[in-house]
């Protein structure tokens, strides 16, 4: 694992996501719920990072604001989560 990687797990904001996503939502088992909040980590990490890259090229992004984006993101992630476990 990579030392941002090992960073970003650690970081206050995201155990706080995780716990209030886990206590929020009836979540699949233990063993996909891993997966999925691997997944989840990396759409966040990823849309920020092309939302950034964006800006700073001067191009048009998909969402106006950041609040915007966190929006898409959390709707993304919730139907992520409840999506059904088939394998």
């Amino acid at each position: 694992m990579s030392p941002a990687i090992a960073l970003a797990i650690t970081s206050p904001s995201l155990r706080l996501l995780i716990a209030q996503l886990t206590q929020t939502l009836p979540g699949p088992p233990p063993e996909v719920r891993h997966e999925r909040l691997t997944m989840a980590r990396h759409l966040i990490v990823n849309m920020c990072v092309e939302r950034e890259r964006a800006l700073a090229d001067r191009t048009p992004v998909r969402q106006p604001t950041w609040n915007a984006l966190a929006t898409t993101l959390t709707d993304a992630i919730a139907g992520l989560w409840q999506a059904p476990v088939t394998g």
